[in-house]
């Protein structure tokens, strides 16, 4: 082979691969280096391996709509959201919500999932990622108690059971159990009806009275969220087939847990007791008592019924379906206000 020829290929080789050099790589990086919100001290975490950036705004953030993100891309790279291009320090998203970046250089991208709160623990709750509001009339004692092993009548014993709580809630030197007040009322079986509950309310001298509730779905959580805000308990009769399923009962603390049958009576007619609220991504949850737990508990050991969530629009319908009425407890020695 001649020298020139020799020449000719090592010469075609090297230009080649100069010329591959220089084209970008397929898997040339589309990450976000950094980022920050404009004018707000919120913690930035960045997980490429994820492929998310997770921001813990300050508790005072109630409204976290139109906020500005100043970043640094991957060099090269654009960064969209729904095919709109972001521009560090001029773009404005709502972070209330979850939403996705879409990092992108010559055909190569990536998607990055933005994800806020101002809390630490409604996510983890089930319950959405920024707190608006929120009350709870609990106590330093513990005054939840699990229908389970309330005698022989366990299984339809909420009645019994939301009214001891009640009484406990409202009285610290109450040592009456479930099974006392079924042996009050309706000893030989059967479910509760309201009059029981205002009767063994009366004779234990609990400040109680009844109140009608609104026709409406927002009018019955306001007057809900009232009585929390007067520092009283509800006792609520309603039908649990109303309050939807969680489709994470291992670890969500909203929503019901347990399946519920409707053609029996016994199972869907159920009493709870409210005791708070909390207002999340606009979307008010009661804070609840469900005395049915019947020993089902997170890994952690804490019963599934205790600090439940259960949305305030299933709860105008549970009501609405089944007594529109609720009991309002107030601390033993004082009054109720209505």
């Amino acid at each position: 082979m001649k020298w020139s020829a020799v020449l000719l290929i090592v010469l075609c080789f090297v230009l080649n691969n100069c010329s591959k050099k220089d084209q970008p790589s397929s898997g040339q990086d589309t990450n976000i280096v950094t980022y920050s919100i404009q004018n707000s001290p919120a913690k930035v975490e960045i997980l490429p391996s994820q492929h998310s950036i997770n921001i813990r705004f300050p508790d005072s953030v109630m409204n976290a709509d139109n906020l500005i993100a100043e970043f640094t891309l991957s060099p090269g790279c654009k960064a969209t959201i729904k095919n709109i291009e972001q521009l560090s320090g001029v773009s404005k998203n709502n972070y209330s919500k979850v939403f996705f970046y879409t990092v992108s250089v010559s055909g190569n991208s990536s998607d990055w999932k933005v994800t806020s709160t101002n809390n630490d623990y409604t996510t983890s709750l089930g319950l959405g990622n920024f707190i608006q509001q929120s009350a709870s009339n609990d106590c330093s004692y513990s005054w939840y108690m699990d229908q389970m092993n309330t005698g022989y009548y366990s299984y339809i014993n909420c009645g019994p059971t939301t009214v001891t709580m009640a009484c406990k809630w409202a009285d610290s030197e109450f040592s009456k159990r479930p099974e006392d007040a079924r042996m009050a009322y309706r000893s030989e079986g059967g479910d509760w009806y309201p009059d029981d509950i205002t009767f063994y309310l009366r004779d234990n001298i609990i400040p109680n009275s009844t109140l009608a509730l609104p026709a409406t779905a927002e009018g019955t959580t306001q007057t809900l969220k009232r009585q929390v805000d007067l520092h009283q308990v509800a006792i609520l009769l309603l039908d649990m087939n109303s309050v939807r399923f969680t489709s994470d009962a291992v670890f969500s603390h909203a929503d019901r847990f347990y399946t519920t049958y409707p053609e029996s009576y016994a199972q869907f007619g159920h009493f709870i007791i409210i005791k708070g609220y909390k207002e999340v991504d606009n979307e008010v949850y009661f804070e609840v008592y469900d005395p049915n737990s019947l020993g089902v508990s997170y890994g952690d050991g804490s019963l599934k019924g205790k600090d439940r969530y259960y949305r305030s629009e299933d709860l105008f319908e549970a009501t609405k379906k089944f007594w529109q009425k609720a009991f309002i407890v107030a601390k033993k020695g004082t009054t109720v206000i209505e």
